[in-house]
């Protein structure tokens, strides 16, 4: 357990850190994210990678446990989150109108990283023994999808930023300086040179 103990603090942190990625991307593009269904799938799907990585390093972390018990808490936590995880992907699936081919290759990559954690979970169960090395693609494949994901909402949203709204209204004449406004000293001096 020593040996890993380093290992599941760093997943454990940067799992709670990087989902304030996703806080951030879920509050800034809040009403687009929820219109959207493959939106709220991407959302989700990031939610849960985090939330995996998060929950098995720190049972990771609990000392002296028996390979055995480790083995049946990554089990059932893998379990948990797998089987929703499908039956949501397969209704989100059929939803959608475009993307689905980049859809279900995250929806796999995804399934395949809880499905490892399952084997693992299995593995520690039956042989009682530590290996704590099935868990590592896991958590890595998990990593790159709420990472994925959580970028997909933060830029792939389409909601106009306030500047673009500004400038819009100013090339409009709504702005706050009207478009006849006069000049300001400085400003025909500058003209004058040219």
């Amino acid at each position: 357990m020593r040996d890993w103990s380093n290992f599941y603090l760093t997943s454990a942190g940067a799992a709670a850190t990087l989902s304030g990625l996703l806080f951030v991307a879920l509050s800034v593009n809040k009403e687009p994210i929820g219109g959207d269904v493959k939106f709220r799938s991407l959302a989700r799907q990031a939610a849960l990678a985090w939330m995996f990585v998060l929950l098995v390093s720190l049972i990771g972390l609990i000392p002296e446990q028996p390979a055995a018990y480790f083995g049946v808490e990554v089990l059932a936590v893998a379990l948990v989150f797998l089987i929703p995880s499908v039956l949501t992907q397969l209704s989100t699936y059929g939803k959608l109108q475009d993307g689905k081919g980049r859809y279900a290759l995250g929806a796999l990559v995804f399934d395949t990283a809880l499905t490892v954690g399952v084997f693992a979970g299995v593995y520690m169960w039956n042989r009682a023994s530590r290996l704590d090395v099935i868990l590592v693609p896991a958590f890595l494949l998990l990593g790159s999808v709420g990472v994925y994901n959580s970028w997909e909402l933060v830029m792939r949203v389409d909601t106009p930023l306030p500047s673009e709204q500004e400038g819009e209204e100013r090339l409009q004449g709504r702005g706050s300086r009207p478009p006849s406004a006069p000049m300001t000293a400085p400003a025909k001096r500058r003209r004058r040179r040219l």
